[in-house]
């Protein structure tokens, strides 16, 4: 929707934020038969662009119920590569509310970018995280990385033009292969 106050308009939404749904749930439908010792939680938030409701609220009841969150990736806009050819961004945590999880978001960015060169021909380049959904669970503390494919100068962008036709799908391949990719990395695989 062109007037992000207006919470009632229906809009495509195809890059924002299908693209990085789809990726999620092809993730966790691989993921599914895989016995991790690890929890995985998907997470899908509404309210992003009018304060991040979905996510706010989320972040604080992880943090009320003292659930265990090791790292959270965030995916917003994974379906057009409009940067270049073949370049990703790949979020960090630089110096917003909390800076006691910058490092660590720091570090988990830079394995995401060595994933990114090692299983796609996608080009990582490194960016700061900013107005999207892992914000409220970086004012936590909590470690946050994102990806994202730097559309915000996409025409397409919060219209009614942000349609499936406009994404690529390969791109949105890729992105779920480095997230799958990252999640196994990142969790406990038992003998």
């Amino acid at each position: 929707m062109e007037d992000l106050e207006d919470k009632d308009s229906r809009s495509p939404g195809a890059d924002d934020n299908a693209s990085g749904m789809s990726s999620v749930l092809e993730v966790a439908r691989l993921l599914y038969e895989l016995d991790l010792e690890d929890s995985i939680q998907f997470v899908f938030f509404s309210g992003e662009e009018q304060g991040r409701w979905g996510a706010t609220e989320y972040a604080s009841y992880i943090k009320e119920k003292s659930i265990s969150l090791y790292r959270l990736i965030n995916l917003d806009m994974v379906g057009i590569c409009q940067l270049g050819l073949n370049q990703v961004i790949i979020e960090r945590d630089i110096g917003n509310k909390t800076i006691s999880n910058d490092k660590e978001s720091e570090a988990f960015a830079q394995t995401i970018g060595r994933i990114t060169a090692n299983l796609t021909d996608l080009q990582a380049i490194a960016g700061p995280i900013y107005k999207s959904d892992y914000m409220p669970f970086e004012a936590l503390g909590y470690v946050v990385a994102g990806i994202f494919d730097g559309a915000d100068s996409n025409s397409s962008y919060h219209s009614m033009l942000d349609v499936p036709s406009n994404l690529n799908i390969d791109y949105i391949s890729s992105v779920t292969k480095i997230v799958l990719a990252t999640i196994l990395h990142e969790t406990k695989i038992p003998a």
